[in-house]
């Protein structure tokens, strides 16, 4: 018996045509049995939407500590600017990866 197990990204429903619906949470399943081969898809229902705006709000928070730490650093320290930038997207990249790592790539 062989499974694959298969993400759906695209409009809502469309995954409908594909399989028998399943279980429903915030995401949707859809099974298509052919013989003893068992094809699952998967579609997101209510989740992207919450993601995004996660995701979106942590990376506005990475822009705001580049843009604050390239400012601090260049105009109070009298650091050069580029070594500034360098510095402040390091910062930005570190927050951004451990906030997103931590708030939207958990399980509940």
């Amino acid at each position: 018996m062989s499974n694959l197990l298969v993400a759906v990204l695209s409009p809502p429903d469309y995954a409908k045509d594909l399989g028998k619906k399943g279980a429903t949470i915030d995401i949707t399943f859809y099974n298509l049995k052919k013989g003893d081969a068992t094809v699952t898809f998967i579609e997101p229902t209510r989740y992207p939407e919450k993601l995004s705006s996660l995701f979106y709000a942590v990376s506005a928070g990475g822009f705001v500590i580049n843009m604050g730490i390239l400012y601090l650093l260049t105009s109070v320290g009298g650091v050069y600017y580029l070594l500034s930038n360098i510095i402040g997207i390091l910062v930005g990249f570190g927050w951004n990866f451990m906030v997103n790592r931590r708030m939207t790539c958990t399980r509940n």
